[in-house]
């Protein structure tokens, strides 16, 4: 679950540069050790899961206490009877939720307290879930130990159990029972030594899907202040340390998102530019009426910059049979919701969706608290959304409504009132949160292209200004983007044409685009240097087809661009952001200018310039 919110100073920004110069074409490099590994396991090629030489993206549910055995330590519901109760789950999920056609992932907590016996190693619980995982066709992720109290020992003089930064700078390589200074982690083995005996235990086990270090990592002092250089330095050397002994297995950090300790201010990035660190996490529970809110796109083009797999590691809504009190829903309200989160996030180019939590038998919450998350067998997230799911199949970069669009776009609509003073020939205009770019609302225009004689059958909508516009400017554009459902038109293209006009005064500049296709964004450009005074807007969408017809919903977004004027945005988008950095790095070394990473204007792309990007970093 998520932990508190610590703000940051941007100065913190100022690590990158350690990294960004040990890393420097690391970064850049595909991940891809294919031909190496046995089959059977996951594996990431550049920013795809693979199993088997097909894409491989994935669903499924958090247990974290799986391995819980009442007879030896209690941590989660099913341990009086853990073999029933593993027995249960695991045939549930492969007979009555993935219907034995889905890659369907359960997310574990193998924490030392799971594996600690009368003070020494005994590895029955771990076996015993990786055995009836394996008998059900289901993958482990496999969390190592957890931030928060739950599941392990507390960290005394911490708040709520939370380890702190002392335990990412020395902690987890010092402490166990024996240390005078333990802080509350007396176990065994240091988290260190932990790690290398278990990793080498199982690093020949395809049952396992991925290693992650941490159950929420983040980073501070007692004060509250962000320390994310300890848990960079940490998250390096565990990493590594797996990556030595284990080259089957993926490896993940196991994070939020970017708004925690040590990871905001851009760290999340940074953080997970580690090579070996394989594929980014985050989690989600704040808006469940909200298909992709921030900062979960944010966090999907991280891992697009860094060219990695990202998955939901944790995403809960709560449920219950009366749906009240207020932001509670039923039980088949949840699951809708889910199912437009889920498209959403596949969508947006992530790889894997874990929904919290799973039970057995549902408890009756008699409050707000974690029993609503609660997904059973009777659940519809199990018995219809899990049970016919299917990842949508997307066109360019894993995304079904591509990120291309720059963020520093101005949208004419973000809310219903933003469409006043649009007109249409047809229905009345309205808001979609099905179809978007960049994660902003698209207008929904329900279209009648019907005539079937007349070759140029149109219909349009214009927006007029009662104050003329001033969209002057070096560099500035306006673009239209269409989008025609795939499965309610023709797919042969080239039966719809576009036109965009801007009025000035009774003078019009036009760019028009023939061909569009279903199924994807269409652009249609004006590049105009005259774009004063404007007096109105107008898109028109025609048929070019003699005997075509369609009728139907199209989406369309309409954005005005401005020229950029920060130093460190190379490619004119208005932010020096992590596309920026990247054409930096690609030159890096050479001669060259502003478009290429030259940020200090001295003709040369070096390092110096990494400092200019860092100063004006807008991610």
């Amino acid at each position: 679950m998520a932990g508190k919110f610590l703000p940051i100073p941007k100065k913190f920004l100022l690590i990158f540069i350690s990294v960004l110069i040990t890393n420097l074409f690391t970064f850049l490099a595909p991940q891809s050790l294919l031909a190496q590994i046995p089959s059977g396991f996951v594996q990431r090629d550049a920013d795809k899961l693979i199993l088997n030489g097909q894409t491989y993206k994935f669903i499924g549910f958090n247990k974290a206490g799986a391995a819980n055995d009442n007879r030896y330590y209690s941590c989660g519901d099913g341990g009086d009877n853990p073999d029933v109760f593993l027995s249960t789950m695991f045939s549930t999920f492969k007979n009555i939720c993935s219907n034995q056609n889905t890659n369907f992932v359960l997310r574990v907590w193998f924490t030392q307290a799971f594996t600690t016996r009368n003070n020494a190693l005994d590895w029955s619980r771990i076996d015993r879930v990786i055995n009836y995982a394996k008998q059900n066709n289901v993958r482990l992720i496999v969390t190592l130990e957890n931030e928060w109290e739950n599941c392990t020992k507390s960290m005394t003089n911490s708040a709520n159990g939370e380890k702190l930064n002392d335990w990412y700078k020395e902690g987890y390589r010092l402490w166990n029972k024996d240390h005078p200074q333990n802080n509350g982690y007396n176990y065994p083995l240091t988290f260190r030594e932990y790690v290398r005996t278990i990793v080498n235990r199982y690093k020949d086990e395809p049952t396992i899907l991925a290693w992650q270090i941490m159950n929420e990592a983040e980073s501070a002092d007692r004060s509250g202040i962000s320390d994310p250089l300890s848990l960079y330095n940490f998250t390096k050397d565990i990493a590594s340390l797996i990556k030595s002994i284990d080259h089957n297995h993926l490896v993940s950090l196991g994070t939020i998102g970017d708004s925690n300790a040590g990871l905001e201010n851009g760290n999340y990035l940074w953080m997970h530019s580690i090579p070996e660190i394989d594929i980014l996490e985050t989690h989600e529970y704040k808006d469940p009426n909200n298909p992709l809110p921030e900062p979960i796109p944010k966090n999907n083009m991280a891992a697009k910059i860094l060219g990695k797999p990202i998955f939901m590691g944790e995403a809960g809504i709560y449920a219950n049979d009366s749906a009240v009190p207020p932001n509670i829903f039923t039980y088949q309200q949840r699951a809708s919701l889910f199912s437009n989160k889920m498209n959403a996030y596949f969508s947006n180019g992530g790889d894997g969706y874990l929904i919290w939590n799973w039970t057995n038998v549902r408890s009756t919450p008699g409050s707000q608290n974690f029993t609503y998350y609660q997904v059973d067998s009777d659940d519809p997230v199990c018995t219809t959304l899990f049970k016919n799911f299917n990842p949508p199949v997307c066109e360019t970069n894993h995304t079904c409504y591509p990120n291309e669009i720059p963020k520093t776009i101005k949208m004419d609509w973000e809310s219903p009132t933003d469409l006043n003073g649009w007109s249409g020939s047809q229905s009345p205009l309205t808001l979609s949160t099905q179809y978007k770019k960049n994660g902003n609302q698209s207008m929904r225009w329900d279209i009648d292209l019907s005539n079937s004689v007349s070759k140029w059958d149109e219909e349009s909508i214009s927006k007029s200004f009662a104050t003329p516009q001033n969209w002057s400017g070096q560099g500035e554009k306006v673009k239209v983007y269409i989008y025609i459902p795939q499965n309610q038109a023709n797919t042969v293209t080239g039966d719809f044409a576009a036109k965009v006009y801007l009025y000035n005064g009774s003078t019009s500049t036009s760019s028009a685009s023939t061909g569009l296709a279903p199924g994807i964004w269409n652009e249609v450009t004006i590049n105009s240097p005259n774009l004063t005074n404007i007096t109105r807007v107008q898109i028109k969408v025609a048929k070019d087809r003699e005997g075509f017809s369609y009728t139907g919903p199209i989406f369309v977004d309409f954005f005005h661009l401005t020229s950029s004027s920060n130093s460190a945005d190379a490619n004119n988008d208005g932010q020096a952001d992590g596309i920026d950095y990247m054409i930096w790095l690609t030159n890096f070394g050479q001669n060259g200018r502003l478009e290429q990473g030259d940020f200090n204007g001295d003709g040369i792309i070096n390092i110096s310039d990494l400092f200019v990007w860092i100063a004006n970093y807008t991610y």
